[in-house]
């Protein structure tokens, strides 16, 4: 067992080698690996999204979507009708912007995404609001799950993205 004394002094030696390890952050290749696997979710989960907004039934975002978010749009689902209104959204595109990973399982992306939005009159084919082609930027937080894969944790709008 180290003295106290040669405990501290060997702490005191590893502490700049600790903290240049965890200021490298994930390598890379990692980080390239955690972008593909979070475009695969986001193009799994931007139609599921479409498909909940029209239908008002989260099993769409199940296991794509963590409760917060997928309360979140709930409300936002509810709120548009008892307005008499349905969400009619269609994905044309989109694209991560940037792409922070954090100790593996966590990552802040920012998107553009492109969607043809219609608002419905509730109960018709009636459109109260078209907007094809609207582009905007998101912010996201995703979280590794316990199986390995990816979850929205949420998603907020936060301006059309320059340039677009």
């Amino acid at each position: 067992m180290l003295s106290p004394r040669r405990s501290a002094a060997v702490a005191l030696a590893a502490a700049p080698l600790l903290a240049a390890l965890i200021a490298c952050g994930p390598s890379e290749q990692v980080q390239q690996e955690a972008r593909a696997d979070v475009e695969e979710l986001l193009a799994a989960y931007l139609p599921a999204l479409s498909e909940y907004y029209r239908s008002g039934d989260s099993e769409h975002v199940e296991g794509l979507a963590a409760p917060r978010e997928r309360d979140r749009v709930e409300w936002l689902i509810r709120d548009r009708a008892q307005e008499g209104m349905v969400i009619d959204a269609t994905l044309q595109r989109f694209e991560i912007d940037r792409f922070d990973l954090y100790q593996h399982s966590n990552a802040l992306l920012s998107t553009r995404e492109v969607w043809d939005l219609r608002i419905r009159a509730a109960g018709s084919d009636r459109i109260i609001q078209e907007e094809l082609g609207k582009t905007d930027g998101y912010r996201y937080q995703v979280k590794r799950d316990d199986d390995g894969g990816w979850m929205v944790l949420s998603r907020e709008v936060v301006a059309p993205p320059a340039g677009g």
